[in-house]
């Protein structure tokens, strides 16, 4: 559910440009701003629309929730009125968005009251399903009682994933050929979101190289040297920033459906031994995972059914992929079923 509009003041441009996505992290107050001369501002907070596609003008291939969203009025649900969509800016991590924190509880009550006191259900995708745990266990048990009846987990990045760490190093065009990895590295490496989708300490195994090149070898344990080395000290201190946020092993105490694919060629290891680290195309050790996500990661909210009173159902999907999870007929009919049964 990311939907962001960049705007340079001294001209006016409606898409983002490689520089004007960048932010400028300050060591003191521990939070990062747009580049001098930058406004942004996130779209249609509260309507459908704007996650139904990353693209207002619906350019092939830009589609989001659209799949979701068209089989959820086959069910009798209508946009705007208990269809809701929370964008945010998805360059920064949890702790820098207070303001869309206090926007998103207020949408919750709000689409509680306006459609008889109906308790509302989150359906979360990627490192969406991160903000969502981290949101709900801000909250009271009370208040997740009253308001909230069940969290739809689509391909959760729980745990993050070992692709955020080739982000880092050489860059990842996140599928977009056109796009050079290198060329995009340089902004994504000052995204606070990018830090908190490293591979989390508290899931994968201490002694896992998950980099390695010549003489060095990185594990959860070694990021302070890894961003050393890759010449990017900022972001070792925004993972410090961010590195608590969220914990796999912390449940969000809400009914969870945690949906995601598997036996899909994923990133396990960057072997940088023939190059030039950390400019050069690493050899790719790959394992099971939807591609994007790491099985370990996508798993760890199995752990939560014996962390809370409410009910967690887990199901995952051969071959499903972490985008096409969005419009799989397989995804969208459980998905259907589970907003059409009792609480």
């Amino acid at each position: 559910m990311q939907d962001c509009t960049f705007r340079e003041t001294n001209r006016p441009i409606y898409a983002p440009t490689y520089n004007s996505m960048k932010l400028v992290y300050n060591s003191t107050t521990r939070r990062t701003s747009n580049v001098p001369g930058v406004v942004t501002r996130v779209n249609g907070f509260a309507k459908s629309e704007p996650v139904e596609f990353v693209n207002p003008s619906r350019v092939y291939g830009t589609n989001y929730f659209d799949a979701v969203v068209k089989q959820l009025i086959q069910y009798g649900y209508s946009r705007d009125k208990n269809i809701l969509g929370a964008p945010y800016d998805f360059r920064r991590a949890p702790n820098e968005l207070p303001d869309y924190f206090q926007d998103l509880k207020a949408l919750v009550e709000r689409a509680y009251r306006e459609n008889g006191n109906e308790r509302v259900s989150f359906i979360c995708h990627s490192m969406g399903c991160l903000y969502g745990l981290y949101f709900l266990n801000q909250n009271t048990q009370q208040w997740k009682d009253t308001y909230m009846r069940s969290m739809i987990s689509l391909a959760g990045a729980y745990g993050g994933s070992v692709k955020a760490m080739k982000a880092y190093a050489s860059g990842d065009n996140f599928g977009v050929i056109v796009v050079p990895s290198l060329s995009i590295r340089r902004d994504v490496r000052t995204f606070p979101s990018l830090a908190l989708l490293l591979p989390s300490e508290e899931l994968w195994p201490k002694d896992k190289v998950l980099v390695k090149h010549h003489d060095r070898r990185y594990t959860v344990k070694d990021y302070k040297n890894f961003f050393q080395d890759i010449a990017y000290p900022n972001g070792y201190e925004m993972w410090l920033d961010v590195r608590n946020l969220t914990s796999p092993n912390v449940a969000p105490g809400v009914e969870i459906h945690c949906l995601h694919g598997h036996k899909v060629s994923t990133i396990e290891q960057l072997d940088y031994t023939m190059g030039n680290f950390p400019d050069a195309k690493p050899r790719v050790v790959y394992g099971d995972g939807d591609g994007t996500v790491n099985l370990l990661s996508l798993q760890a909210c199995i752990g939560w059914s014996s962390k809370q009173k409410e009910p967690l159902y887990y199901k995952n999907f051969t071959a499903v992929d972490h985008m096409t999870i969005l419009s799989d007929k397989n995804v969208l009919d459980y998905i259907g079923e589970a907003l059409s049964k009792k609480s």
